[in-house]
């Protein structure tokens, strides 16, 4: 109930006060105290509505149903597009979010390429690109992965030109 929660009084927050009242489900009475709230979500895509028409504001959520609700105000809030089996996606960090993986690859690269030498460890990578730990090790692997990379037995990172 926390995270629906949540989500409403989020909605609430960015719902236009004028919400389309034509948009309505069924079920939504024009008195309903929730009632701009589920128009506007209902019309963004962050929740939809039974085959019938209806919203069955009363039910309780579904764990399906918080998901799409939070991959939309991740969207929203950190501006991170949610893509279908993804499931690596970026998280805000401390210091006011990170950016998306390409942009975090195109950094990393032109890191390498403007200091030819360069050797980094896995925390010295997150100190000096600033992100988390975890989201540095999956943007590094890519680049491995991906033959930009290198990691030595030692754990640095270096250019696949300078591992030879």
């Amino acid at each position: 109930m926390g995270i629906i929660a949540s989500a409403v009084a989020f909605a609430a927050l960015a719902a236009p006060s004028g919400a389309s009242a034509a948009a309505a489900p069924s079920d939504v009475a024009s008195g309903f105290w929730a009632r701009s709230q589920i128009v506007w979500s209902v019309d963004q895509g962050w929740m939809g509505t039974l085959s019938d028409g209806r919203f069955r504001p009363g039910a309780a959520a579904t764990r399906a149903a918080a998901a799409r609700v939070l991959a939309h105000a991740n969207q929203q809030v950190n501006g991170v597009p949610f893509q279908p089996g993804d499931r690596r996606r970026h998280r805000r960090g401390e210091e006011g979010g990170e950016p998306q993986r390409k942009s975090l690859e195109a950094m990393i690269r032109g890191t390498y390429r403007e200091m030819p030498g360069l050797s980094l460890s896995l925390d010295q990578a997150a100190r000096l690109f600033g992100l988390r730990e975890q989201t540095c090790r999956i943007v590094l692997d890519d680049l491995v992965g991906s033959g930009a990379l290198r990691r030595g037995a030692d754990g640095q990172y270096v250019t696949a030109e300078a591992a030879r």
